[in-house]
C-alpha cells in the first residue's frame, strides 16, 4: 500500500513512517494538510493517515480540499485524539472512510488497524464506482 501520513507531531510522524515502512508499505509524510494536498496529486497514495488538529490546514480542511479533487480517491483514515462523536461525524461527513483514536493503538497495532481499514474501505470504494 502507498500511504501518505499527514501528522504535525514530528516524533509521531517518524514513528509512523518507520512502522509502516517496516511492514512493507511505501510511505510519504507531511507535517500539515496544506503540504499534503500539494504532494498527494504527485504521490497518488492508496491511503491517507490523517491527523485532525494541525497548523496551516487542519484535517477537516484537508478532507474538504480532497473531496473537491475528484481525480484523487485515496482511502482516508483519520487518526486523532479527538474522540467526541461530533468530531468523528464531522470527519466522516467530509469524506473520511475510517476514524481511529490515536490512544487506542500502539506500534504495530496501528499498522494492523490501518491495513484492515484500508482493505475494507477499498472493497467499499470498488463497489461504489
Amino acid at each position: 500500500m502507498k500511504l501518505h501520513i499527514v501528522e504535525d507531531d514530528h516524533s509521531l510522524r517518524e514513528i509512523y513512517n518507520t512502522l509502516f515502512e517496516a511492514a512493507g508499505h511505501t510511505v510519504k509524510t507531511s507535517p500539515n494538510g496544506l503540504e499534503a494536498i500539494s504532494e498527494i496529486s504527485e504521490f497518488k497514495p492508496d491511503a491517507v493517515l490523517l491527523d485532525i488538529m494541525m497548523p496551516e490546514m487542519d484535517g477537516y480542511a484537508f478532507l474538504d480540499a480532497l473531496s473537491n479533487n475528484t481525480s484523487l480517491t485515496p482511502v482516508v483514515i483519520v487518526c486523532s485524539n479527538l474522540s467526541d462523536q461530533t468530531d468523528i461525524d464531522r470527519a466522516m461527513t467530509r469524506g473520511a472512510d475510517y476514524y481511529l483514536r490515536k490512544s487506542d493503538y500502539v506500534g504495530n497495532q496501528l499498522v494492523d488497524a490501518v491495513t484492515a481499514a484500508y482493505e475494507t474501505a477499498r472493497v467499499k470504494h470498488s463497489h461504489a464506482g
